[in-house]
């Protein structure tokens, strides 16, 4: 873990999103409220089965505006029984203690832009703080999710905000012939883009988004998944 100070945290609330998918809130487990946090924020957890393992970075999901406690959308895509997402979808119980990290920003949002938000798989759970705190019904946002299935993608979005957001789920075939200039491509280039997901992803939508017109002050990325500059970077096929 980080060298920020340990905070000690407890399962507060469990709902299962779908089979590999679970939306966990944690309350703080010594004081009345957990520290504020900005959208786009992540936490780094510690689960007690596997002590001394590295922790593992979640972005906090809920209302910035609320920090009585965090709400995590955890998804377990690679069916790794031994990994912290499986051990927290499939054994977690209410109740259990958990140490977490203080937030660290990722990426910050400007409320006032209409927007594009790219995201591969959950890495789109960077970007749903931000949603669950504006008044998204007064936003024109679009969010194009790129999934391995249909039911990847809605195993993560909840129903009330997929009502109020423009969302084109783009699902990737086996061997993927798919380029992300094709997302961008005739769109607004006076609107800022937004990326969040692997790496890969990351590169991909930055080189794709230059070659198309964008300036670099538009191309928005999470730099906890990627804290460098993606032009150093070589550009993904994707």
């Amino acid at each position: 873990m980080r060298s920020d100070p340990v905070i000690k945290a407890a399962i507060s609330d469990m709902e299962a999103l779908s089979e590999k998918a679970n939306k966990i809130s944690l309350i703080s487990g010594e004081h009345d409220r957990l520290p504020e946090f900005s959208p786009g924020s992540n936490i780094e957890v510690s689960i007690p089965a596997r002590p001394g393992d590295e922790p593992r970075p979640f972005s906090i999901t809920s209302d910035a505006r609320d920090a009585s406690h965090y709400q995590l959308v955890v998804v377990d895509n690679q069916d790794d029984h031994t990994s912290k997402n499986s051990w927290l979808i499939r054994k977690a119980r209410l109740g259990d203690r958990l140490d977490i990290s203080m937030p660290r920003c990722g990426m910050t949002f400007d409320d006032n832009e209409v927007a594009y938000f790219i995201a591969g798989g959950s890495g789109v759970t960077a970007f749903l703080s931000h949603f669950n705190t504006v008044d998204i019904v007064s936003k024109q946002y679009q969010l194009f999710h790129i999934v391995n299935s249909e039911s990847d993608g809605s195993s993560i979005i909840d129903g009330n905000l997929s009502s109020h957001i423009d969302i084109d789920l783009i699902v990737f075939p086996e061997n993927p012939a798919f380029k992300v200039k094709a997302v961008l491509k005739g769109k607004d280039r006076s609107k800022p883009v937004y990326v969040a997901g692997p790496t890969s992803l990351i590169t991909a939508v930055y080189h794709a988004a230059l070659e198309l017109g964008w300036t670099e002050d538009k191309i928005n990325w999470d730099r906890y998944a990627l804290p460098d500059n993606p032009a150093e970077v070589e550009a993904s096929t994707m």
